[in-house]
Order: structure tokens, then C-alpha cells, then sequence
């Protein structure tokens, strides 16, 4: 986030919670709380081994628990008067692959509750979630893949990660279920 230009503060504290940091630009605040999937949860629900040296191909699909993730998160979000963001990291050695931008629509459905039934449901319990970032760690650099809440109760200014690719659902693509 310093290399946003952001001033940074800590957020939780032992007694009340609360979000991780507290970041604040030109463009405005928001509060962001960060968390991880490890390795062995990432290998176990992507199909996908930390280390692919020798594996000659195979089938892999996208990590399938980010709702979960941000129902466990909405809490620390929900004091604030103003955006929340959840910041989603894997150290995975395969999280670059598994983090692009081709998957990006499946990643998307965490914002949505409903999605047995064909239609896109959004989850009121997560509109204190402005929007959620999924971050890739590899040995050579990191990717960044960024998520815009469709019903929220703080807009989050993108202005504020301007480096960052963000994905918005419209208003056609949720009456459309698209």
C-alpha cells in the first residue's frame, strides 16, 4: 500500500478488533484487512501442487472459497464509516497462475450468495465489504486483481490504487445475470 502513496496506520487493536490498517491518499481513507491462503489449502481446493517441476499438465480450477473468506472478515469492516477492503495474498508457487485475470469471473461470484439457482443474489452480509483485492506472490513479483462490491454501503475511489485492475459488475449484467 506505500507504494500507492498511502499513509499507513494500524487499524486493529487487542480489545475492540477492528481492521488491520487504516490508509488514507489524496483521493480519501479506506480500512483494509488482510489475510492469506496457504499452501496447502490452495494446493488441496485448485487441484493445482505448490511446486509443478515434473507434473506434465493436468487440470486445475480457481481457489472456490473467497466468500467464505470475506464473511470472516465483514466484522472487523463493519465500524467504520467508510470503505472496507479485503486484501486476499497466497504464496502458492503457482498463485500467479492461479490469481490472472482469465479467472477473474469466477472469482467475482464471492460477492453473491445464490449461485445454484442461476441467478446472481447478492449477500447484504457483505456490504460493508467495498470491495476485495486477490494478490499472487511469486519469486519474481506479485499481481494484483481487484473487486468492486456491487451493493455496498461505502464507495471505495479506485483512484486511491491506481495500479490496480478493477472488476465491476453492472447494473445489465446483474439483471441479466451475466
Amino acid at each position: 500500500m506505500r507504494s500507492f502513496d498511502l499513509e499507513i496506520q494500524f487499524g486493529e487493536n487487542n480489545r475492540s478488533g477492528g481492521a488491520d490498517f487504516i490508509c488514507t491518499g489524496s483521493a480519501g481513507k479506506f480500512a483494509l484487512e488482510v489475510t492469506t491462503i496457504n499452501t496447502s489449502a490452495m494446493e488441496k481446493h485448485t487441484w493445482m501442487k505448490n511446486n509443478q517441476r515434473g507434473i506434465d499438465g493436468g487440470f486445475y480450477q480457481y481457489y472456490p472459497y473467497l466468500y467464505q473468506k470475506l464473511v470472516g472478515k465483514e466484522k472487523q469492516l463493519a465500524p467504520y464509516q467508510f470503505p472496507g477492503i479485503v486484501a486476499i495474498g497466497s504464496f502458492h508457487g503457482e498463485s500467479l497462475a492461479l490469481f490472472r485475470d482469465v479467472l477473474a469471473d469466477e472469482y467475482f461470484n464471492a460477492f453473491f450468495s445464490d449461485l445454484l439457482s442461476g441467478a446472481l443474489v447478492h449477500d447484504e452480509n457483505l456490504k460493508n465489504i467495498s470491495a476485495f483485492l486477490l494478490i499472487g506472490f511469486g519469486c519474481n513479483g506479485y499481481s494484483i486483481m481487484g473487486f468492486l462490491n456491487p451493493v455496498i454501503a461505502y464507495l471505495f475511489d479506485i483512484q486511491l490504487l491506481p495500479d490496480v485492475a478493477f472488476r465491476q459488475i453492472t447494473e445489465t449484467g446483474l439483471k441479466d445475470n451475466k
